[in-house]
């Protein structure tokens, strides 16, 4: 839980001093939280610099920077590390933190790993806020003793199926922290024709089969691994392809349909759901008024169209669900506006 007298603080000094927020919150996640780029004619943290790691436990001395031009009523730090003891109404504009030991963060998030520190300001007059932040990164010196997580195996159904594996270790000290967010930790898979995993520890189901998924925590060339086994069974609905990609598309126009065959696998009728799709895309179908699907290579179409609402680079996905038992297959689907 937050600590109650550091959200208390922060109400007090949001009344008192912020302007209406720009709808940006101050304890974002940490893979969300990302600190304003600086100009030098603004107010912003010199001391310790942006990225610094730091240790559990560790007291920080944080100086921020006042422009001459700038006049401040009222400053503070708040992390979701948790807030200074200062609550400064003229300079020196200089500050500690202590970091945790052990446990979360503000927002329920891991310890070790990436999180922002404000520096909230206040001006006088008619001058709006200021706030300024940059990222550390919370890691132990030490490695754990060993890791485990709650998951002694994994069980995936469907393709495209997606599952988050979380890993925590046990330090010399007793500690017990969870490693996801930590730079020091990796995943890998040993066969990525049935499943890959990302840093994050997501595992998506690609194919039928058996493999590990191994976490491994790194220091220098010491490292503690955890292997799970991973299971993919037997498919009772194929979809081709797995992916979708259309290529580029005019900003505000439809592409041309893309399709998807699904194929009943097992010896029994299947009735399919009407599909869930996210994102800028679009589906058309005859699965529903179709189904359900004759037994052992019975099929339907859906037809997917992509129609961008900006440039660069966009995502989404198509959830297929059927009456079997098995998951829900999950189709990615991608394009580039243009």
């Amino acid at each position: 839980m937050p600590d109650t007298r550091l959200c208390n603080s922060i109400l007090l000094l949001s009344l008192l001093v912020i302007p209406k927020s720009d709808g940006r919150e101050h304890f974002s996640s940490s893979q969300q939280a990302v600190p304003r780029q600086q100009s030098s004619g603004s107010i912003s943290i010199v001391s310790p610099p942006d990225g610094t790691i730091v240790r559990p436990g560790e007291t920080l001395h944080i100086d921020v920077s006042v422009p001459p031009r700038k006049t401040v009523r009222i400053m503070m730090i708040i992390s979701p590390l948790g807030q200074s003891e200062e609550v400064r109404e003229s300079p020196p504009w200089s500050f500690t933190l202590t970091i945790p030991k052990e446990g979360g963060v503000g927002g329920g998030g891991p310890l070790l790993g990436k999180h922002p520190i404000y520096a909230s300001v206040g001006m006088t007059g008619r001058e709006p806020g200021n706030d300024t932040a940059i990222m550390v990164d919370v890691e132990r010196p030490d490695l754990p003793l060993n890791l485990w997580s709650q998951e002694s195996g994994i069980f995936l159904n469907a393709l495209g199926e997606e599952y988050r594996v979380i890993v925590s270790g046990v330090f010399p000290d007793g500690s017990d922290l969870e490693l996801n967010e930590s730079c020091c930790l990796s995943f890998s898979s040993s066969d990525t024709k049935v499943a890959t995993v990302t840093d994050e520890g997501v595992v998506t189901a690609i194919g039928p089969g058996h493999a590990f998924i191994t976490a491994t925590y790194r220091q220098g060339d010491r490292n503690v691994q955890l292997s799970i086994p991973l299971n993919f069974s037997t498919l009772a609905l194929n979809v081709s392809p797995s992916v979708l990609d259309f290529g580029e598309n005019s900003v505000g126009s439809t592409s041309a349909p893309l399709e998807l065959t699904l194929t009943n696998l097992i010896v029994s009728p299947m009735e399919i759901f009407k599909p869930e799709i996210q994102g800028e895309f679009a589906e058309t179908d005859d699965c529903v008024s179709v189904s359900p699907l004759a037994e052992e290579d019975g099929t339907c179409t859906i037809r997917i169209t992509f129609t961008p609402t900006r440039k660069g680079l966009r995502s989404g996905k198509i959830n297929i669900a059927n009456q079997s038992s098995q998951g829900v297959t999950t189709v990615h689907l991608s394009g580039i506006g243009k």
